[in-house]
């Protein structure tokens, strides 16, 4: 019984976004504002809310630390771990065409729906991997490098410089998970306070920036498109190493 009560939400989740897809954004599936806009994009997503990286609103917290990133013109390799499909893997493929862009998932799906976006948008400097390792981020934690880092609180074991020292060289942009592992976010500062300087930011239930679209939004519109489901308190970090070099 609650298999079937699953199924028929479903059901009308994807009615109501095909709707809405049809009515705002004219079945186009092109990003419409903000840092990847004009990418074209697949008709899902993995693990998080497709319609706000549609309309441009995904994050809208980090958005300034996005277009730092895109602007510094500094990174020369950029570490995506928990790409999922894609979306800002391939957003900053597109954005930093220069930069060597290498995407992680352990899910298949996602990396089956990465690897679909990064075609779709004829993108070749991005490589899409399985598992990051400990070895694998160490070797890779080099100077100008951004660790990007979604691993629904696996953070707390991978992101850990008693086994992947370098990580003192890069910086790095976390999504912290603390409602799935509580003071996570402590934990990373104690590691890390010493050998980077630290911004940090909670997520606000609400979007409050201006958004174009195709066709006029309602208010009722807005506020399920731009709806993430997300637990509250989440937190991004940014830390910028001090060295920076090997």
């Amino acid at each position: 019984k609650l298999k079937e009560v699953k199924r028929i939400n479903q059901e009308k989740k994807a009615k109501k976004e095909s709707k809405i897809m049809n009515d705002v954004f004219n079945n186009e599936f092109i990003v419409q504002n903000g840092h990847f806009k004009g990418m074209k994009y697949i008709k899902r997503s993995n693990g998080s809310a497709l319609l706000p990286k549609i309309l441009g609103s995904y994050e809208e917290p980090i958005q300034k630390w996005i277009m730092e990133v895109i602007e510094d013109e500094k990174y020369k390799n950029i570490l995506d771990i928990g790409c999922a499909e894609g979306y800002y893997a391939c957003g900053f493929s597109m954005r930093i065409p220069d930069a060597k862009i290498t995407a992680y998932d352990i899910c298949e799906d996602a990396r089956k729906n990465s690897i679909e976006l990064k075609e779709l948008n004829g993108l070749s400097n991005i490589e899409i991997k399985a598992e990051c390792t400990h070895e694998e981020l160490n070797s890779k934690s080099k100077s100008n490098t951004l660790v990007f880092c979604d691993i629904e609180g696996f953070e707390q074991v991978l992101l850990d410089p008693s086994k992947a020292p370098n990580l003192k060289y890069v910086d790095m942009l976390i999504e912290s998970h603390d409602c799935l592992v509580p003071n996570i976010t402590e934990e990373l500062i104690s590691r890390f306070y010493k050998t980077h300087s630290m911004r940090i930011i909670v997520d606000y239930p609400y979007r409050i920036n201006k958004y174009d679209t195709p066709q006029k939004l309602t208010n009722n519109q807005f506020n399920y498109i731009t709806d993430e489901i997300r637990p509250k308190f989440m937190k991004f970090i940014y830390m910028k190493s001090f060295e920076g070099k090997i």
